[in-house]
């Protein structure tokens, strides 16, 4: 693992893979910032026997859900090349085998396409399996001086995803995004109400393409967030 002196930025870099994926080892990609992190939720529908259930015991639910907590870290990072990328690392045992997971479904996809898929869905560049030059002391004291104490050093044995860079904006946001004025100026700015379908329009549309290429690929998956 290098650093580099000006700036105290990490490296990876990558080797050829076999499936058209690049396999990267600790070397030449810059990780820049951390930029978010993911977690999911386990949802359990209790059945009893004789299907009856007393709705004033609690422990009788009719439905658990256990929140994982921080399960995957995503950080902004350089390739040697110079373009942005997004790395996704999975922390412990049941995030690890969602990440091995997603990693199948790019490799059924790239073979389903015969190469890169043409689909609105993250590109990604290759995976990684982080080593144990991660639980080396001279690699905590340089993740510590880049990135403080706030962000835990990785640890050997974690994957990694590589994707190309896309900004971390979600349909989700866009509520939050600057709108026209309320009121009867808002009211009569047809060309921003209709700014506004349009974009839900194009957003609508290209996520069930998306879906509708994944389904007829044979990929399934669980709830769909924003």
């Amino acid at each position: 693992m290098h650093l580099h002196t000006a700036t105290a930025l990490l490296y990876l870099a990558f080797l050829s893979g076999g499936d058209g994926l690049r396999v990267f080892r600790p070397s030449s990609i810059t990780i820049r910032r951390q930029v978010g992190q993911l977690g999911f939720a386990t949802e359990t529908e209790w059945q009893y026997a004789g299907g009856k259930r007393n709705p004033l015991d609690p422990s009788q639910p009719s439905r658990t859900v256990e929140a994982s907590g921080a399960s995957v870290r995503l950080f902004e990072a350089r390739l040697a090349d110079g373009s942005r990328s997004l790395l996704k690392e999975f922390l412990g045992a049941e995030a690890r085998a969602i990440g091995d997971r997603e990693l199948a479904v790019y490799r059924h996809l790239e073979e389903e396409a015969g190469g890169a898929p043409d689909l609105s869905v993250g590109t990604l560049c290759g995976h990684m399996i982080s080593d144990e030059a991660f639980e080396t002391r001279g690699f905590r004291e340089a993740w510590e001086a880049s990135f403080g104490l706030a962000v835990p050093p990785p640890a050997a044995g974690r994957l990694w995803l590589i994707f190309r860079w896309v900004p971390l904006r979600t349909i989700g946001g866009f509520a939050r995004v600057e709108q026209p004025p309320a009121g009867l100026a808002g009211l009569f700015d047809w060309g921003a109400a209709q700014a506004r379908r349009e974009w839900v329009r194009t957003a609508s549309r290209e996520s069930l393409r998306a879906l509708a290429a994944l389904h007829a690929a044979g990929v399934a998956h669980r709830s769909l967030g924003s």
